[in-house]
C-alpha cells in the first residue's frame, strides 16, 4: 500500500481562505470590467423608442470610442470614431454624473438642420426619428430652452464643431438632445450598447 502524498508546508490553505481568494478575484475582475471594458446601463426614458424601451438593460462597450495610447491597443481592441447612425452612451452636458443614450446623427464638420420636423444632414434628408412611427406623437408639456436658433422641429443650419457629434433620440418628440444642449464632444462619449440582457423577451445583440 503506497504512502499518501505529502502536501508541502503552506499549500493547504483551508476552505475559508480558498473562498475568500475566489471572491476577491471576482471583485477585482468586476471592477476592472466596469472601469476599462464595459458597464451596465438601464434605459430611463422613451426617447429611443422603438429601438430601446424604458427598462431595457444593456451592456456598453467602453473600448470602442476610446483614444488609443499605444499601437498595440489599436491592434488588440476594435477602437474607432463614432459613425452616423451609432447609438451612443455619453455624459449629459448638464450633469456629468448622468449617462444618457441617443443616436449619433451628424459627424464633425457636417451641417444639420430641421425643416418642418424633417431632419437634414449634409444636404440629405435622414430618416432617424418620428418617420419610424405611424401618426403624430404628442409634444411634451414643458420644453426646455432650445440651444438651436428656432424651435426643435424647425431650426437653422448648424455646423457640428470639430471633435463633436450631434445626437438625437429616435423618438424625437420625447427626446431632450443636441437641439437643447448642443453637440457632444468625443471626450464625453462613454461607449456603445452592444447587448440587451433584460427583459428576457428582448434579450439579444444590438443591431
Amino acid at each position: 500500500m503506497s504512502k499518501p502524498q505529502e502536501i508541502p508546508p503552506g499549500v493547504a490553505k483551508g476552505t475559508l481562505r480558498d473562498n475568500l481568494e475566489v471572491v476577491c478575484f471576482a471583485v477585482l475582475l468586476i471592477m476592472f470590467y466596469k472601469t476599462f471594458v464595459g458597464q451596465q446601463f438601464t434605459i430611463p426614458s422613451p426617447s429611443m423608442r422603438n429601438t430601446l424601451q424604458i427598462g431595457d438593460h444593456v451592456l456598453v462597450n467602453k473600448f470602442l470610442f476610446a483614444a488609443p495610447q499605444w499601437r498595440w491597443e489599436e491592434r488588440l481592441f476594435p477602437m474607432r470614431r463614432p459613425a452616423r447612425g451609432d447609438i451612443v452612451i455619453f455624459r449629459y452636458p448638464g450633469n456629468r454624473e448622468e449617462d444618457w443614450v441617443k443616436r449619433c446623427v451628424a459627424l464633425p464638420g457636417e451641417v444639420v438642420f430641421c425643416r418642418h420636423g424633417q431632419l437634414w444632414v449634409g444636404g440629405q434628408r435622414r430618416s432617424f426619428g418620428p418617420e419610424h412611427h405611424s401618426g403624430p406623437l404628442p409634444k411634451p408639456h414643458h420644453d426646455p430652452l432650445c440651444w438651436v436658433r428656432g424651435d426643435r422641429d424647425d431650426f437653422a443650419p448648424i455646423t457640428v464643431p470639430p471633435g463633436s457629434y450631434w445626437v438625437m433620440g429616435d423618438n424625437r418628440d420625447y427626446s431632450i438632445d443636441s437641439r437643447f444642449f448642443g453637440p457632444v464632444p468625443l471626450s464625453a462619449l462613454r461607449g456603445q450598447p452592444f447587448l440587451r440582457y433584460a427583459p428576457f423577451r428582448r434579450v439579444g445583440f444590438m443591431p
